[in-house]
């Protein structure tokens, strides 16, 4: 079972703790996954910076509809 999942975006090259939707993630594709999980996984965020804890919800509320 998949129980915790951290979330953050990246260029694919390195571990940039960008916020969601900015980086090469597949947003889509792992919402659709998510969503199909029971149980649901807790979902943590891992900005660096208070601005893109932000950028990371309007992000996903647009990509997923949540928050």
């Amino acid at each position: 079972n998949l129980l915790e999942l951290h979330l953050h975006d990246n260029d694919a090259t390195d571990d940039l703790h960008w916020p969601c939707g900015w980086g090469a993630t597949d947003w889509d594709f792992l919402g659709r996954a998510l969503r199909e999980k029971e149980p649901r996984p807790i979902l943590t965020l891992e900005p660096h910076r208070e601005p893109h804890l932000w950028a990371s919800l309007r992000n996903l509320e647009r990509l997923w509809g949540v928050f």
